[in-house]
Parts: structure tokens; sequence; C-alpha cells
């Protein structure tokens, strides 16, 4: 069974949700499950890669096929990117996960904000 990542309500002036990730070198976060949005709500995943390189990966596999272990992951369109970068995602996306480059010396930091 997939392992989740819980996202928070943040404070505002608009309703919207949030989960922050540290990552260490050479791995992959939990899921970050991303509810039904509402029109006009969207995704932006942000890297904070520094010199060392993460990228963010998305699914729009069911959340039956992520329980499974059989849902298909796709790279967000920036592939690996060093530095900090975001990016709206657009589309049924119905997970998210951050992966820290291979053979990196240092940790990143994501992000991933609904709203």
């Amino acid at each position: 069974m997939a392992t989740y990542e819980s996202l928070t309500e943040r404070q505002g002036r608009f309703l919207s949700w949030g989960k922050k990730i540290s990552l260490a070198a050479d791995s992959t976060s939990n899921i970050v499950e991303i509810p039904p949005l509402v029109a006009g709500q969207r995704v932006t995943a942000t890297v904070i890669g520094g010199t060392t390189g993460g990228k963010a990966q998305v699914t729009t596999s069911p959340k039956a096929n992520i329980d499974a272990g059989t849902e298909t992951w796709q790279d967000w369109p920036r592939g690996t990117v060093t530095g900090t970068f975001s990016d709206v995602l657009i589309g049924p996306v119905t997970g998210l996960r951050f992966v820290a480059s291979t053979g990196a010396t240092a940790a990143i930091s994501c992000e991933v904000v609904i709203g």
C-alpha cells in the first residue's frame, strides 16, 4: 500500500492547502494525494534543488492503482532542475511526488500548494 503525505490547510485570504517536504540525496518522497479540484483551483509544485538537483513527478492514475503500486509516474515538464523552479500542473493529477537526483550529495526541499 502507498504511503501518503497529508496536506495541511494554509491560512490566508483564499482557502488553500500545502505540504513542504525535505528529501535526502538520492531519495523519493512519499506520495502527496491530490484531491479532486474545484473550478479555478490549481496545483503548484516547487523544487528547491540548489546545486543538487531534483524533480517533481505526477500521476493521473486512479487511487486504487496508487494503493496497489501499479500507478504510472511522469516527470514534470522541467525535468531535473538545479536551483528553484515552480510549475503549475494542469490536468486531472491524482498524485505528486518529488525525487532528489541520483548521486546527489545534499538534500533538497520541495513544496506543493493547492489553491
